[in-house]
Formats: C-alpha cells, sequence, structure tokens
C-alpha cells in the first residue's frame, strides 16, 4: 500500500446515507473502512487501526460502488459482492415466522391503539422487520412512543413485558 498509504477518501452521499441508516447493506469490514475513513485519515493510518483487514483493496470496492470518493483517482477500485440479507458476520440465531408475526401483531396493534395517525412510522417500520434485530429495533423505538403517548402510558410498561416474553420465547 506505499502509493496509496498517504490517500485520504471521502465519504460519499451514498456512503453517508449507508451509515444513516437502520439496514445496512455493507458487510462488517466495509463498514469499518467506510467509518474510519472520514476525509482527514490516510488509509495508511486506517490500516494501522484495523491490521487484519485488506484496506486499499475494500476503500477501492467502496470507491467503485460510490460509498467514498477518491479525489486522486490513484485507488484501483473493484466492485463489492452484495451481501445476502440472511448472512451476517456473527448473525443471531434466525426468530420463529409465527413468534415474529405475534410480536409484530401485537405492537402494530397497541401502536394503532395508542398512537393514531402519529404511529405511523412505527407501523411501517415494525411491518417491514423482519430478523431479530430489525424487530428488537423497533421494540426500542415502540416503546419510547408508547411512554410519550398521552394515552399508552398507562398499558406501556405490560405490553413491552408481553413483546419481551414473545422474544424470548415464553409467551
Amino acid at each position: 500500500m506505499p502509493e496509496t498509504a498517504t490517500l485520504v477518501l471521502l465519504k460519499a452521499d451514498k456512503g453517508l446515507k449507508e451509515l444513516a441508516s437502520s439496514r445496512p447493506t455493507l458487510d462488517i469490514k466495509s463498514r469499518q473502512v467506510l467509518i474510519l475513513a472520514d476525509g482527514e485519515r490516510s488509509l495508511g493510518e486506517i490500516q494501522v487501526l484495523r491490521p487484519s483487514l485488506d484496506v486499499r483493496e475494500l476503500a477501492g470496492a467502496l470507491v467503485a460502488d460510490g460509498f467514498l470518493h477518491d479525489p486522486t483517482g490513484l485507488l484501483p477500485t473493484a466492485r463489492i459482492a452484495p451481501v445476502p440479507d440472511h448472512v451476517t458476520p456473527d448473525a443471531p440465531p434466525p426468530i420463529e415466522p409465527d413468534r415474529l408475526t405475534q410480536i409484530k401483531a401485537l405492537m402494530i396493534d397497541s401502536a394503532r391503539q395508542h398512537l393514531g395517525l402519529l404511529g405511523g412510522e412505527i407501523i411501517a417500520e415494525i411491518a417491514q422487520s423482519r430478523t431479530l434485530p430489525q424487530i428488537r429495533n423497533c421494540v426500542a423505538q415502540w416503546h419510547m412512543a408508547l411512554r410519550q403517548s398521552r394515552h399508552g402510558k398507562e398499558n406501556t410498561q405490560q405490553l413491552l413485558d408481553s413483546v419481551q416474553r414473545l422474544l424470548e420465547g415464553r409467551a
């Protein structure tokens, strides 16, 4: 990496959107390089921070896919193979479809009842959830929305306990 060790990359709009997304599309290694490429650190500095990664190759792929910008045009690029939705490093065990359906139904029904029209966004997020991490993220948002609602405050803890029992398979 000698010729590119001093190269500093910038995040492109696509990279900023990737980091802001609640549903990342990049594998963990590429995401680490994307995060560390902050417009100030050189590729050499990133390599020191993540010695187990091939930072040059990952950065080149991120540039080719539009996540990073190479203002010099010196970095060789290669495209990143997309990571299937069902394969992630250290992936938690999948949740049974029936249990996921029960959790989503409970959360959506209570959001409709207690949040009304203001619950539209969280209801859509819950409906689109397909994995355990996605549904857990929705649980946190749903819980906070219920706690802040005028009509849901009284039932929030009971509803959360029900969802937690379902998540743990104790329902």
